[in-house]
C-alpha cells in the first residue's frame, strides 16, 4: 500500500510556525524590559511621598502613559532629574507608539550621560520600532562596544533582530550566537533550533 505524501504547504507552515515562536519570545521579553526599566525610571525620578506611592509611580503602574508624559515634562520644566526625567518620558512615549518624541528624550539623555549602553540600547529599540533599521545596527552596535567586556545578553539578540530585519541573515545568526554564548543557560532554548532554521533557509 502506497504511503500517503505529506504535503508541501502543510511543511512549509509547519517551519514558519515553529520559527515564528522564538521571535515572538523576543519581542516578549523586549516589552518586558522596557516595563522594567520604566518602574526603574520612575522611581529614580520621581521618588516615592510620605503616603506612599508617587503620582508618577502610579500613572505607569496603571498605563497612563499620557499622564505619565505630563509628569516627567513638568519635572523636566523644573529642572530637576533631568536625565532620569528625559528616560522616563521616552519609555512612556515609546509605549504608546510615538517613537519620534522617544528618540529625541533619549538623545537628550545622552547629552548628559553620552557613554551610558543602556540608554544607546533604549535609542536601539526607538529606531528599530521606527523601522530607521541602519541608525538602529549603530546604536546597538554602539551599545554593545560601550558595555564592553561583557554586554548584556539581550543587546546581542536585539542587534540580531534587526539584521533579520534588514534581511542580512548572516550577520543576524552571527549576533544569535553571541546572544547564546552570553547568555548561557538562560538562552531561549528555542534559539538554538531558529538559527538552524535560518541556516537552512541560506543553503542553495
Amino acid at each position: 500500500m502506497e504511503k500517503p505524501k505529506r504535503g508541501k504547504p502543510k511543511r512549509k507552515e509547519k517551519r514558519q510556525e515553529t520559527s515564528q515562536r522564538p521571535m515572538m519570545m523576543i519581542w516578549a521579553v523586549v516589552g518586558s524590559a522596557v516595563i522594567i526599566f520604566i518602574a526603574i525610571t520612575m522611581f529614580v525620578a520621581a521618588g516615592p511621598n510620605p503616603g506612599g506611592e508617587s503620582e508618577l509611580t502610579v500613572a505607569l503602574k496603571d498605563g497612563r502613559y499620557l499622564d505619565a508624559i505630563d509628569l516627567y515634562s513638568a519635572q523636566i520644566e523644573r529642572g530637576n532629574n533631568l536625565k532620569e526625567a528625559h528616560i522616563g518620558r521616552a519609555e512612556a512615549y515609546y509605549a504608546i507608539g510615538d517613537y519620534d518624541a522617544a528618540l529625541a528624550d533619549y538623545e537628550q539623555a545622552l547629552t548628559r550621560d553620552a557613554d551610558n549602553p543602556e540608554i544607546e540600547y533604549r535609542r536601539g529599540q526607538a529606531l528599530a520600532a521606527a523601522n530607521l533599521t541602519e541608525a538602529a545596527v549603530e546604536a546597538f552596535s554602539r551599545a554593545i562596544d560601550l558595555a564592553a567586556p561583557r554586554p548584556p545578553a539581550e543587546y546581542y539578540l536585539a542587534l540580531g533582530r534587526v539584521y533579520e530585519q534588514r534581511e542580512n541573515i548572516d550577520a543576524a545568526i552571527e549576533q544569535y550566537y553571541l546572544y547564546i554564548d552570553a547568555a548561557g543557560d538562560d538562552a531561549y532554548p528555542e534559539m538554538a533550533a531558529y538559527i538552524i532554521d535560518l541556516e537552512l533557509q541560506q543553503l542553495p
